[in-house]
């Protein structure tokens, strides 16, 4: 009895080993139709491919851009306040200009 406990507490360990060593984090069955081994019949007709047609293309023609006129540029305030010095950053809103 005692060797048969033995045998069974060695074969279980070994079990366990054995399961823990081939362990996986993911698991997936391939399942290929249609790869190497696999052969379909053949189609049942074989057609012609169309008959090419040569043609010149297409003529297109452009008119001429329109015509761009820069100017330069002029900043429309000449001074450093924001709106004129009306309005202060400062004050976080709490004052809305000058009334």
């Amino acid at each position: 009895m005692r060797l048969f406990k033995r045998l069974l507490l060695g074969l279980t360990l070994s079990l366990a080993s054995i399961g823990a060593a081939h362990a996986h984090d993911s698991f997936s069955i391939g399942l290929n139709i249609g790869g190497p081994g696999y052969y379909g019949p053949p189609p049942g007709a074989y057609y012609a491919p169309p008959p090419v047609i040569y043609r010149a293309p297409p003529v297109v023609y452009f008119g001429a851009p329109p015509p761009v006129y820069y100017r330069p540029y002029e900043p429309r305030i000449y001074y450093r306040e924001y709106d004129g010095g009306r309005y202060h950053h400062h004050d976080r809103g709490r004052h809305g200009g000058w009334r």
